[in-house]
């Protein structure tokens, strides 16, 4: 992360990288909207974050969100989820949810321990860094944050996603979700039980199945409920 502003590469940046750049919110919700309308082909208004709120929800939760950044300024990639409330969530499971509607108190705080349910609200990634170096550490930054809330206490009950971008549709293979149908704006909704998915995959002798155990680590040895 310290290196942004020498790195002739993209790299992953958060929130704290952002503002030593001298970035706003404003400007980081301009440039990903823009990113979404390159790499998700016809993508409606909807499908866009409104500009007048979600920079609130991008500072008030920093940790659910990462973008790529080169050299220039330029976002080339771009993750979030997001933990919702119980009637928010259903409509984001139900594929009802559309960007453009999501507002600050939609969200909940990780600050809150305790069981959540995650809507992965997008991931793009431009074409040039598919299949990069830059693209696996863009997708191990999502593994990262989820397995940081862990160490500090906040577990994953249920995982949905709305996916429209290659890179996505991968995310959701590699999480083990499952396909439900087509959203109501653009893409397909994923789902699964995060738990039952860690428990399925701990058994794996592989680096999934490593990472499945380091979850359940930290994962208290009851019901998600």
């Amino acid at each position: 992360m310290a290196t942004i502003a020498t790195s002739p590469q993209p790299v992953v940046a958060g929130w704290t990288d952002l503002l030593q750049r001298g970035w706003t919110a404003s400007q980081v919700v301009e440039k990903v909207n823009e990113l979404r309308r390159a790499t998700i082909e016809d993508l409606p208004p909807q499908g866009l974050v409104d500009p007048d709120c979600f920079p609130e929800i991008l500072t008030t939760h920093p940790e659910m969100w990462r973008v790529i950044i080169d050299a220039r300024d330029h976002v080339l990639g771009h993750w979030c989820y997001l933990s919702l409330s119980a009637v928010s969530y259903e409509l984001a499971s139900a594929g009802r949810l559309c960007a453009r509607s999501i507002r600050p108190e939609m969200v909940r705080s990780v600050s809150e321990l305790g069981w959540h349910d995650i809507y992965f609200l997008t991931a793009c990634l431009a074409p040039e860094l598919r299949l990069t170096t830059t693209s696996l550490l863009f997708g191990r930054s999502f593994f990262n944050s989820l397995h940081g809330l862990a160490e500090q206490g906040v577990y994953i009950r249920c995982l949905c996603a709305n996916f429209a971008t290659p890179e996505g549709i991968a995310m959701a293979r590699g999480l083990g979700l499952e396909y439900r149908g087509e959203h109501s704006v653009r893409g397909g909704v994923y789902s699964g039980d995060f738990v039952q998915i860690l428990q399925q995959k701990a058994i794996r002798d592989d680096n999934q199945g490593q990472l499945a155990r380091s979850f359940l680590d930290h994962y208290p040895a009851v019901d998600a409920t």
